[in-house]
């Protein structure tokens, strides 16, 4: 049988056999642990990565997206007030063509009564004239019939 002395050294030496296990153990879950936090920093980093990419992705999208409905509305909007002016300007437009209608008929109208009051005139002139044509020539058979008697 085993005496007191080996019964010691070998529970040392399984004590010292049991730490080294121990210690062994530690380091590999000590490495482990090391390797997989490593390899979870980098599929964080790439999944962070990723999704930044994502969401530029999305706004660069959205923005596009925002940017020609802004374009679509404000070219709707140009083309309302310009048919909108364009619309006013031929209403001016006509109002301005009938006074000029207008005008025109009453300078049309003026001219008329100008002619009429011009050949009025010629013709008073005229009747004046002939009337002292008249007056001289009855003066002068007047002055000739009184020589005569």
């Amino acid at each position: 049988m085993l005496d007191q002395k080996d019964i010691q050294l070998l529970e040392k030496m399984f004590e010292k056999s049991q730490q080294n296990i121990i210690n062994t153990v530690d380091e590999k879950i000590t490495h482990s642990e090391t390797r997989i936090l490593k390899e979870v920093d980098k599929k964080i980093v790439a999944s962070e990565t990723r999704i930044l990419k994502e969401v530029d992705n999305k706004i660069t999208a959205s923005e596009t997206r925002m940017q020609k409905e802004f374009d679509t509305k404000m070219d709707e909007r140009f083309t309302n007030s310009e048919n909108m002016i364009l619309r006013e300007m031929d209403r001016m437009q006509e109002r301005m063509d009938k006074r000029m209608d207008d005008i025109q008929r009453n300078i049309d109208e003026l001219n008329q009564h100008y002619r009429i009051s011009k050949m009025e005139s010629d013709k008073t002139s005229v009747l004046l004239q002939m009337y002292s044509d008249m007056q001289k020539q009855i003066a002068e058979i007047q002055a000739s019939t009184s020589f005569s008697k």
